[in-house]
Formats: structure tokens, sequence, C-alpha cells
């Protein structure tokens, strides 16, 4: 708990947007034990400063903390900071303390190092901060000896170089916390590091490498079926030493099982597909939408089934506005124009909406709709020009009478519930379905083959997985 922390910094800053400008605002800041811990801030104006504080929700600060000698020693600023909360407590009838809290989505603190410590060369180094993941996590070996010596052997490690050239190491950075008991606690984190040449500014090759970790790391959360991002990083120079914290995105669940049996891709695999579909992606031009369907994909912390599958389902939709799949049957202004007015009256005429006004108009705010090519004519333009097997799955479209996947997805959208546990039931395994498919279809779009993943017809039945043999007993309940 923060309450019970000693701060790690304690410093005037300068606290500004569009509205204010508050300077020597005194501020407590609590950085993260953990790297998935939150940052707090905790800032005490005076009573001159309450009114202009008060009611801020979001701005900037800056401020500097200078040696006993006036040398300064650390910078940290922030670009955007988030208010939680203000709070006031009189203690006594001239003593009352003022408390705003606040979260940072972004923080930087610079730590300058002494003239003596930057008299000689050496490799400027970095690493960014990673959160867990089975993939890219070291094999190591600890050994501990009679006297109590702790050896660590690195038995398998991966490095990869991003398409702006830099190669990344990942290993584990052993940290230490003190709990509430007292003892010291030994654990590991996830880090890429890297060296580069004294005449390289580290902090913007940092800074500029990110767009190419993110997508980096966008694979490896497919590849794994669970969120892998970068929290911030840490460089180190002849001048000084930059931890940056990032805060604005939301930070994965820890993964309860740390096994290989739910990735996508299988470990022994794993070199292959990142390497192969790692080019194929920074490759396309436009993967704005790519991004975003392996995003919809991924992202299931929290999520009601319902949520999940309709989430799913959009990036579906976002694979087929990729490949222009949906577009409009004749351009926009020429079906307004030319066809729209007349369908309109056309309309208006017909005696069933003689008198009706209100249902004429709803009738026509779905007339929009009619220059969209429909769902299945685009579904199976995607088919055409990925094809993907699809066989043994619950179908997304189909000419029978059963329900499928899109007619769930239609359900849902308006409003049907599935209260009854046998339906709740079935429509997990028509959500699984759909993940299974939309993950063959991203899968080629990378240009990888489903046979060589755990989401191949022989891998889900290898896996004796009911709702995969049995599906069509739940498709008959919805």
């Amino acid at each position: 708990m923060i309450e019970n922390r000693k701060e790690d910094y304690q410093l005037f800053v300068t606290l500004e947007n569009d509205k204010i400008r508050e300077g020597k605002v005194r501020c407590k800041v609590y950085l993260p034990k953990k790297l998935t811990d939150p940052i707090a801030l905790h800032f005490f104006p005076t009573e001159n400063q309450v009114p202009h504080l008060r009611n801020v929700f979001e701005f900037s600060l800056q401020g500097d903390i200078e040696s006993l000698s006036g040398v300064l020693d650390t910078s940290i600023q922030a670009q955007k900071v988030y208010s939680t909360g203000f709070s006031s407590t009189a203690w006594g009838p001239e003593i009352t303390e003022h408390l705003l809290t606040a979260e940072p989505a972004d923080l930087q603190v610079i730590h300058f190092l002494s003239p003596d410590a930057s008299n000689f060369t050496h490799k400027q180094t970095g690493s960014f901060w990673l959160t867990p993941s089975i993939l890219l996590r070291p094999a190591k070996w600890i050994s501990k000896s009679r006297t109590g010596d702790v050896r660590v052997e690195t038995v398998r490690q991966f490095n990869f170089a991003l398409t702006n050239g830099l190669r990344l190491i990942f290993d584990d950075s052993f940290r230490y916390s003190v709990n509430d008991e007292g003892d010291t606690v030994t654990f590991t984190e996830l880090i890429a590091r890297y060296e580069v040449g004294e005449i390289d500014n580290i902090r913007e090759i940092a800074r500029k490498t990110l767009t190419f970790l993110d997508d980096f790391l966008l694979l490896v959360s497919l590849a794994e079926r669970h969120r892998c991002i970068c929290l911030g990083w840490e460089t180190v120079d002849s001048k000084c030493v930059t931890e940056y914290y990032r805060r604005d995105l939301t930070i994965p669940t820890p993964k309860k099982d740390e096994g290989h049996d739910d990735t996508l891709i299988p470990p022994q695999k794993w070199q292959d597909f990142i390497e192969k579909t790692y080019q194929k992606f920074v490759g396309i031009e436009l993967k704005e939408n790519i991004r975003q369907a392996i995003q919809y994909t991924i992202y299931r912390e929290g999520r009601t089934v319902e949520n999940s599958f309709l989430t799913l389902f959009t990036a579906l939709e976002t694979l087929l506005e990729h490949f222009g799949l949906r577009p409009y049957i004749i351009d926009p202004k020429q079906f307004k124009k030319t066809f729209l007015e007349d369908l309109r009256e056309w309309i208006k005429k017909q005696p069933l909406f003689a008198g009706k006004k209100a249902e004429f108009g709803l009738m026509c705010e779905k007339l929009l709709e009619l220059n969209r090519v429909s769902f299945r004519s685009a579904f199976n333009g995607l088919c055409n020009s990925h094809p993907v097997f699809l066989g043994d799955l619950w179908p997304i479209i189909n000419n029978t009478k059963e329900v499928s996947l899109y007619d769930i997805r239609n359900k849902l959208v308006h409003g049907e519930t599935f209260f009854n546990p046998l339906q709740q039931r079935a429509l997990l395994t028509a959500e699984k379905h759909l993940r299974w498919s939309v993950e063959r279809f991203i899968l080629s779009v990378l240009g990888w083959g489903v046979s060589a993943s755990n989401v191949s017809k022989g891998a889900l039945y290898s896996q004796v997985i009911p709702c995969y043999e049995h599906w069509k007993t739940d498709q008959n309940i919805l």
C-alpha cells in the first residue's frame, strides 16, 4: 500500500495545463516496486494553491532535485498526469492538509552522473521493460552452494533484430523488495537489453524504437495468446541514467498457467514463426486494420463471454475492411444524389406508410445500408483471397436452418440474452470456435501455415477438447 511506503522522491514541481501554471507544489513520487505496479503522485498544495488545483483533471509536471552543493541531481517530468482525487484534512483551527492524488500516463526520471563518473568511455546501454512472456523468457539454471553462493547459468536465450537495426537480447532482471514482514524478496522481470556506440543518442534511439518493439510484441502476444507489452525503458550513457515509464495502456493480467499448453504457436516453431511473420507484417503498407484485428483477438481480460464473442467478430470484420471487402456498391455521392432521394419518394407513396410519419422515418434511416456489400459476400471474398479450412468448426455463415456464428452475433447485437446454463455453455463453445476461425485467418494473412499452429484441425483434435468435437450439440441448443 502507498500509505505504508516511503516515497521514492519528494520535490517541488510545476503543474501546468492550458488554464493554469502553478509552481512550487510539493510532490511525493511513488515508483512501482514491480513493473506492473501503479505509479502514484501525491501533491500537497498550500492554501493559496488549492483554488487553482482543486478541480484540475489533466496537467503536466516538471521538477528538479539539486544536491546540497546546488548541482542538478535528478529531473522528473511527465507530459500527461490525471487527477484521481482531492481531499482535505483539518488537524486543528489553523492546520489543514490538502492532498491531490494523481497517476501519470508517462513519467521520465533522469539521474545526472557526477563528472567523476563520466570521465571514462564505455558503451551506451539500454533495456526495455516487458511484462511476462513464456516465449521470450530465457531458460536459466540456478544452483546454490553450501556456502550460500548462488550461481546462475543461461541455458537458452532469445535475441531478435528489429527492422530499425536494433538487436534485442531478452533476459531476466533480478530485483529486490522488502515485504510487510521486513524480509527481502527476490524476483525477476523480463527485459530486452541492447548496446549502441557512443556516437548514438541512446535516449532518442529508445523513443524511436518503441513503435517497432510494439509491433514485435503484438506478434509475440498473438503467438502466446496473452498480451506482452513494453512498460518503459532505462538507458545509461556517460552523462545520465534515464528511466521512462509508460502508463498510457492497459497492463495485462498475469497468466495463471505458465505452461505452453495454451499458446497458438508451439514453442519448437516459435522462432521460425516470429522471423517470418514479423517481416511479413512490417511489409504491409497500411497495417492498422491488421494490428487492430490482432489486438481484438488477444485482448481477453475482464470480458464476459458475450463481450468476447462480439469483440472477436469485430476482429473478423476489421479484416474484411482491410481487404476492401465491405466497400460501397456504388459511389456514395451518386447513391445519395440519384438513387436515395428517388427511393425515399417511392416509399413515401406506398399505402403502407400513409399517415405513418414515424414509421417512414425509421425506414429511411436504414436505406444507407443498402449501399453496403453484405457480410456474406464480403466473407466469401475473404475466403477466396485467403483460403482457410473451416470445415471442422462451427460455421460462420451457412445456407441451412442451423444457427451460424453470424446469427449468434446478430442475436447479441440486438439484445437477445442467454441466461439458461445450457445456453451459456453453448455460447462459450461458439466463442471458442469463432476464436479459432479468426486465428486461422490472421495466421493466413501473416503468411504462416495453419498446419504449423495449435489451431489446426490435427492439433485441436489431439487436444481432446469436448467443445471442439461436439459443437453440433451446442448448436442445437441455440
